[in-house]
């Protein structure tokens, strides 16, 4: 792009302002990222909908609903749960086939202790007699030592110890052992590599309740056969025997515990599924239990987790659509520049519509919430088209309705509602021409949401015509119709704030500016009324052009009436103002050089006055762009006979006599220079004479090629197909302006054929 002198520096607006700063590079991703999160918190309602929590003893006002599957464990169950455990798995017990030494070596050892005391009793040696000889009486004790010096009462002692590790098998609890047995959780572990033997239940005896009736039946027997008659033997043999014997069959604590801790028991709870009543207050004045405030403590626990594991699908689907949406721009939107502004520009639709349908999804049901289309896709749509473009803006629709589908947890018909509301706001404003049609697509917009939902109910019950009117929700209807209306007066109220913050000139802004009613305007009129009229001849060309190619006729017309604003500041310069002789002779005193300067001063004077006046930058391009780098040949011309005729040969540049530009950067600045071009020369070429259409046809090709050869859209994307179609488009217009006419004859009054004849 060719910068010119007279190019329009833009304004900064107040978001522009951001770019300024040492934070311009990172600006834009900073942006993105907050748009990013802003929608994914939008689109993300439920994450700010928790489940109530009772305390006990409070009442239930309200019945409460599972809202996902989860599964609850109370304290009774808990309690259950360890006792079944506690009781179902491995109870271990040792067995150990070596436990008769140990008890033999302990009772000799004994015996050695106590029969030393009779052979010294004041000789230091072994400590007294364990404590189990103190519970004999006095007699007793002392009739120990003898008797453990008896050879026959140390047999039937060592006799005794032998039948009981043989014929029976000593234990702590005979009854624990059995119970577990009975259960079958008893586990019997040796500590030797001796085969294991089997526990017989008849074998078993409680040490030492059960062993003591046991060992005195089995002493008697030894007693008798070996002639020990000492009445002191029996009591002094139990407490000896009890000191010494080890139980062979033990239970384990430690490895028990082990065993518990390995077994796997699933915990017994209690599973509701999405819909369950959890708690039902139409059982009149209930209060919270302690286990029903542990039920819905349970119950938000698990909404959380779902809540987080669905804001993690949220991210994702956010994340696809702006990878989708950036790809769009990318390929189909080459103008698209990542800024702050441009960004903010094209995020602001969808963020406006999705904020105000958040509160509704967040506090209404979801029939209420489908039948407002309480998605005011409208706002997105018209916004897009204002601010836009109409493609851009069915893209915004689109995609805004995706977002607001996830938002709506994920229901078709609210996402299709909004999808024709949308669509019909798009469709209904990609022509504008007067604000008032701005309110008219509201109540396009609430039409056919009405007729949308009466469609879906229809289809969602198919029934006869006649029952489907007396069941058709009216007050849905006319929520939806009320809906789509205020999405126009949305739009209305957040427009000028965008077209302020963003230094945005919408349609709205231009249909002000082509009332005619524009200061400018009315001054062009006043004094230079040739410009003025050749400003609405081209202002007819162009726009008509613009509407056969299809791109903004508005924009176009507003361009065309502030073009030539400059020649205000002389007039008479000027063919189209110059009425007296001494007028149409105002360049012929002067020198090319001068005449083309005052000829290109005014496009630097118009853009002088548009930024006086504030005109939008949109406007203000079309000043030096209509002219673009074209050459003024007219005095280029001059200039070179000049050159020959005089006597020293100067060099004549050609750049000295074009236009500073730039050249047209838009098809709607191209139409305005091809416009502008013709109507001058058809105007200077056609006015006094009955034109043929062949004589049009041929000028606007010459002047259409003049331009295309001289590389004046060289910075435009226009098309060759959109340059034959706008060359017929001027050729059109022009046949209707210069038409041909008949000659009317001239009809005499009645007193003039009487004069005639008289």
């Amino acid at each position: 792009m060719k910068v010119s002198p007279f190019t329009p520096k833009r304004r900064r607006a107040p978001i522009q302002s951001l770019e300024s700063s040492w934070l311009s590079a990172a600006a834009p991703w900073l942006c993105l990222v907050a748009i990013f999160a802003a929608v994914s918190i939008l689109v993300s309602p439920f994450y700010f909908r928790l489940p109530p929590v009772l305390e006990p003893g409070a009442r239930i006002a309200e019945t409460i609903v599972a809202e996902v599957p989860f599964a609850f464990e109370s304290a009774e169950a808990r309690a259950a749960w360890e006792e079944e455990r506690r009781l179902r798995h491995d109870q271990v017990y040792v067995y150990d086939s070596r436990a008769e030494d140990e008890a033999r070596l302990a009772l000799e050892e004994l015996l050695e202790r106590t029969a030393g005391t009779a052979a010294d009793p004041s000789a230091e040696g072994p400590p007294p007699p364990p404590t189990l000889l103190a519970d004999l009486s006095a007699a007793e004790r002392a009739a120990a030592p003898g008797l453990a010096a008896s050879p026959a009462f140390r047999q039937a002692l060592l006799n005794t110890l032998r039948r009981t590790y043989t014929e029976f098998i000593v234990t702590e609890s005979k009854t624990q052992y059995l119970g577990h047995v009975q259960r079958g959780v008893a586990r019997i572990v040796n500590l030797d590599r001796a085969p294991a033997q089997a526990v017989e239940a008849a074998r078993l005896v409680s040490f030492p309740l059960g062993w003591r009736e046991m060992t005195g039946n089995l002493l008697r027997d030894q007693f008798s056969g070996l002639g020990v008659a000492d009445p002191h033997a029996g009591p002094v043999a139990l407490a000896m025997l009890a000191g010494a014997v080890v139980p062979g069959l033990s239970y384990d604590e430690e490895r028990t515990l082990t065993a518990r801790e390995r077994f796997q028991l699933p915990v017994p709870k209690q599973r509701y599924e999405t819909g369950a009543v959890l708690l039902d207050a139409s059982e009149g004045r209930r209060v919270a239990s302690a286990s029903d405030a542990e039920m819905l403590a349970a119950h938000r626990a698990a909404v959380e987790r779902d809540h987080r594991y669905r804001l993690g699908a949220h991210l994702g689907y956010v994340a696809v659509v702006f990878i989708l949406f950036g790809t769009y721009i990318r390929k189909f939107r080459q103008t698209f520049k990542f800024s702050v502004r441009e960004l903010l520009l094209q995020a602001l639709p969808v963020l406006l519509a999705l904020a105000i349908s958040f509160p509704f999804v967040l506090f209404s049901d979801s029939d209420t919430l489908l039948a407002a289309g309480i998605f005011p896709a409208g706002v997105v749509g018209m916004l897009g088209v204002l601010l836009l473009d109409m493609r851009f803006a069915l893209q915004l629709v689109t995609w805004g309705c995706i977002l607001y589908g996830l938002q709506s947890g994920m229901r078709f018909d609210a996402l299709a509602v909004s999808l024709f509301g949308g669509y019909t706001a798009v469709a209904a404003l990609h022509s504008i021409r007067e604000r008032r049609e701005v309110v008219l697509a509201g109540f396009y917009i609430g039409a056919v949401n009405a007729a949308s939902l009466a469609i879906l109910h229809f289809i969602e019950r198919p029934e006869h015509l006649s029952q489907l009117f007396g069941t058709l929700p009216v007050l849905h209807l006319l929520l939806a119709f009320v809906a789509g209306v205020a999405t126009a007066l949305v739009t209305i109220a957040v427009l000028p704030l965008i077209e302020i913050a963003f230094d945005v000139t919408t349609d709205l802004r231009l249909l002000e500016l082509s009332g005619l009613q524009h200061p400018l305007l009315l001054k062009l009129e006043d004094e230079a009324p040739g410009t003025w009229q050749h400003t609405l001849n081209v202002a007819k060309l162009a726009e008509a052009a613009a509407t056969e190619i299809g791109v903004n006729a508005l924009l176009v017309r507003t361009g065309c009436l502030f073009h030539d604003i400059g020649k205000m500041s002389k007039p008479e310069y000027f063919t189209e103002n110059q009425v007296t002789a001494d007028d149409k002779m105002r360049h012929t005193t002067l020198k090319p050089q001068i005449s083309t300067l005052i000829i290109r001063n005014h496009v630097k004077e118009g853009v002088e006055m548009a930024k006086r006046a504030g005109l939008p930058e949109r406007v203000m391009d079309f000043i030096p762009q209509h002219h673009g780098t074209c050459l003024i040949t007219y005095f280029y011309g001059k200039a070179l006979s000049e050159a020959q005729r005089g006597d020293k040969r100067e060099t004549v540049r050609e750049d000295d006599y074009r236009y500073p530009g730039p050249k047209p950067q838009s098809i709607e600045a191209a139409i305005v220079m091809l416009a502008d071009a013709v109507e001058a020369t058809s105007t200077a070429k056609f006015s006094s004479r009955t034109v043929r259409p062949e004589e049009v046809r041929q000028l606007v090709h010459a002047i259409v090629m003049e331009k295309f050869n001289d590389g004046q859209f060289d910075e435009c994307n226009m098309t060759m197909s959109d340059l034959n179609s706008i060359r017929e488009s001027l050729v059109r217009t022009l046949l209707s302006r210069f038409h041909t006419r008949i000659d009317y004859p001239k009809v005499h009054t009645a007193a003039e054929g009487q004069r005639a004849l008289g």
